[in-house]
């Protein structure tokens, strides 16, 4: 029989972390400014609320419910971002779980994140664009690229890039590698058509970014909805013109 799961592993599921992060970003804009008349402490306290409120008799553990719904919140506003160097290549829901288990390996490198939290009741003091200063935002950038949630474009480089593993790669489920594919291809339309159209910006940002795919389909990404997609195409456009 499969050992059960802690109470504290039941709490820090992705669909409990997801839901009480949904309902601290609906509670922002109603509630921002009952918080900064009580700086770094009203939010923290509604937020304990909530967690009890959702979890009865969560005792100290509301602490660490706490941390994790706000790095819940601050992963996937963050992971949706991108720049030139570094692609996302996973969604919230999977960097959670890895997180979660990084820190259970390596406490100390969350030590300080967990000690703010035990002073203010939240890690966000008010809201998701709390500036907590740079001992969190580095080190935590730096967190996301040791689990691969982010990962520089010299890291994705492939030895093998027969037609066949690009072909694989573009089917896989995971992001990281139909970036690869979308990095690796070379002269493919079909291959490109398919990764152009994916739903995983990353995934359109390295076809915008291979020169090699045709002019129609970078012209296509030119008009992404997406400005860092739209940009690398231009640039391959231009880099590709005659």
């Amino acid at each position: 029989m499969a050992a059960r799961k802690s109470k504290s592993q039941d709490f820090l599921s992705v669909e409990n972390l997801r839901e009480l992060a949904d309902i601290m970003i609906e509670l922002e804009a109603k509630s921002f400014k009952k918080w900064i008349k009580r700086p770094a402490v009203k939010r923290g306290e509604d937020l304990q609320e909530l967690i009890e409120e959702k979890f009865p008799g969560v005792g100290d553990q509301a602490l660490t419910v706490a941390m994790w719904v706000d790095l819940y919140m601050y992963t996937r506003d963050f992971l949706t971002e991108n720049d030139y160097y570094h692609f996302t290549v996973m969604e919230v829901d999977e960097a959670i779980p890895k997180l979660i288990k990084y820190e259970q390996k390596n406490p100390d490198e969350f030590q300080l994140i967990s000690e703010w939290v035990s002073d203010f009741g939240c890690l966000l003091t008010d809201g998701l664009y709390s500036d907590v200063g740079a001992w969190f935002y580095d080190n935590f950038f730096d967190i996301l690229l040791k689990i691969e949630a982010l990962v520089d474009e010299q890291d994705l480089y492939l030895e093998d890039r027969t037609k066949t593993k690009l072909e694989k790669l573009a089917k896989s489920k995971f992001v990281r590698d139909r970036v690869q594919a979308g990095l690796m291809a070379e002269a493919d339309h079909e291959l490109f058509e398919i990764l152009a159209q994916d739903s995983a910006k990353a995934v359109r940002f390295a076809v915008a970014k291979n020169s090699s795919a045709s002019q129609e389909i970078l012209n296509r990404l030119s008009r992404d909805s997406e400005e860092l997609v739209r940009e690398a195409a231009l640039r391959s456009m231009k880099r590709a013109a005659p």
